[in-house]
């Protein structure tokens, strides 16, 4: 049969889930944000996480009502049918084509300061084709059989989640040797004293943050692989959710109260001690290709879902001898390494793409709070959802730029119009 096994249960699906959603927001958004908004963009993170509470909570009863391989896009067309199906297929594709190019180039960056540091030659340094091979990496690692992968995906989950804390406890140390405790405190107070808070500044990188707080949406396309969704879906986004707040919450705080010096894209290779940087960059690598891997099993199993829908061509929902999604796989190595050699020719910088991506991923929510209403039994369930995709509404007024929210909608219609123009001959034909 030409269908994927059941192979994710409670703790496996918390470790992948995991891999999706820990990666670039903890390694590049705190600098970035920061850079941007200075510290006010602390607020802006407790305000993703705290949004991230009901939409989570939409998802793991979606998810668990209709798991499937086809994720997010599946579920919106639980309600919308077929055109809504597209539609939010292409903007989830949209999100993780900017926004996965951009993991690989985030671990591209640390790879070349530590190539850089070893004294290589400058095309052997170079962050762009350290993202290509980063990139390739972790689909192939993708064409393993599912059982394999998934084992695979359990110990990186161990692996990230050790690096991470060693990470914060080696820069929480080398923050105290420069740092006295009652400036460590005053800098603290400064942080999240709400009377000093800038809304206008903490809004201006919300979307940027929020990438930090997606990956869910593209774990639901796992649903369809749980043993016991109704139980096991649920589990694993609400471990891992907890999981990655305490993880960047952590994250956060130590760069803001580093200061400015630490307020770029690879902060913590500024804040750590120079004998660390090695460490560093290779954990980070590590840590990226992790993260890609198990993002990129979901997408491929969204593509493999849209071909046996008859909107892609038949031959990427085929899967190989050991039943993974090969050529699913290798359509979206091709589409994330043309991404990124259009990156290097492209005035736009990763930032960007990281707020094009973490707007797409926004709108998919709302569509998921909107199906919520439609879909869930109860007045009390329907009435939270609602309240949710009101909260969602109101934000995307608030933050989105007239150019951002373009990207979504643009691709969205042109989901619509394509079914349209595909269904016109059979009609004809059938007069």
């Amino acid at each position: 049969m030409n269908e994927l096994k059941k192979t994710l249960g409670a703790f496996s699906g918390t470790a992948m889930m995991l891999n999706v959603v820990l990666g670039t927001g903890l390694l590049i958004l705190p600098g970035l944000a920061a850079k941007v908004s200075g510290l006010a963009a602390f607020w802006a993170w407790v305000a993703a996480a705290a949004v991230s509470i009901p939409l989570l909570w939409v998802f793991a009863l979606l998810s668990a009502l209709f798991p499937h391989t086809g994720g997010i896009a599946h579920i919106v067309g639980q309600t919308f049918g077929r055109r809504g199906f597209v539609a939010a297929s292409l903007v989830f594709l949209g999100a993780v084509s900017l926004g996965l190019p951009s993991v690989a180039l985030t671990g591209g960056y640390y790879y070349a300061s530590l190539a850089s540091a070893a004294g290589a030659p400058a095309w052997l340094a170079d962050a762009n084709l350290a993202a290509l091979c980063l990139l390739g990496l972790a689909c192939g690692l993708n064409l393993y059989a599912p059982d394999t992968a998934r084992k695979i995906g359990a110990s990186a989950a161990v692996l990230i989640g050790a690096f991470l804390c060693c990470m914060i406890a080696a820069g929480a140390l080398a923050l105290s040797v420069e740092t006295t405790a009652a400036e460590a405190r005053e800098k603290l107070h400064a942080i999240i004293a709400p009377a000093q808070l800038d809304w206008r500044a903490a809004s201006a990188v919300f979307f940027m943050v929020f990438f930090a707080f997606t990956g869910w949406e593209v774990a639901v396309g796992m649903g369809g692989e749980f043993k016991n969704p109704s139980r096991n879906i649920p589990v694993a986004i609400a471990a891992s959710f907890s999981i990655a707040v305490a993880l960047s919450m952590g994250c956060v705080l130590l760069v803001l109260l580093a200061g400015p010096d630490t307020w770029h894209e690879a902060a913590f290779a500024t804040l750590l001690p120079a004998r660390f940087g090695g460490v560093l960059a290779a954990g980070a690598v590590l840590f990226i290709t992790i993260n890609l891997f198990a993002a990129i099993w979901s997408v491929s199993r969204l593509l493999f879902t849209l071909a046996g829908a008859g909107v892609l061509p038949p031959a990427i929902g085929r899967l190989s001898a050991g039943g993974a999604p090969r050529n699913a796989v290798l359509l979206f190595l091709a589409v994330g390494w043309s991404v990124l050699l259009a990156e290097r020719a492209s005035p736009l910088a990763v930032d960007d793409f990281l707020s094009y991506a973490g707007l797409n991923f926004f709108v998919l929510y709302g569509l998921m709070t909107l199906v919520a209403v439609c879909k869930l039994d109860g007045i009390i369930r329907k009435t939270l959802a609602g309240a949710t995709f009101a909260l969602v509404c109101a934000l995307l007024i608030f933050s989105a730029t007239p150019r951002g929210i373009v990207y979504p909608l643009a691709l969205a219609g042109f989901g619509v119009i394509a079914i349209r123009a595909g269904r016109r001959p059979a009609t004809r034909a059938q007069g």
